[in-house]
């Protein structure tokens, strides 16, 4: 009878497991990572322009592309997104 080696065993859930692992963080980073090329304001968020809004351009061979910016709690929050490719704006 032949004998089974635990450690082996043991070795191969560790590899699927970290392989599992990988893969996931690869798909949230990936998720994340659209918003990430977004331009942002170049002005700081302080109390003094604290509920202003702020728009950023970019130029792509689409045309030219608009992100506006509230400035809240801080921090600026995208408030509309304009895309060329598709010809309207969306509000978050």
């Amino acid at each position: 009878m032949k004998r089974i080696d635990t450690n082996q065993i043991g070795m191969k859930r560790t590899i699927m497991k970290n392989a599992a692992i990988g893969v996931f963080v690869a798909a949230i980073a990936a998720a994340g990572s659209a918003a990430a090329f977004w331009p942002q304001p170049t002005t700081a968020c302080t109390a003094a322009n604290e509920g202003t809004f702020e728009t950023v351009y970019r130029w792509t061979r689409w045309g030219e592309e608009s992100f506006t910016y509230y400035c809240g709690g801080g921090f600026w929050q995208i408030f509309e997104h304009c895309d060329p490719r598709v010809g309207y704006c969306v509000a978050y």
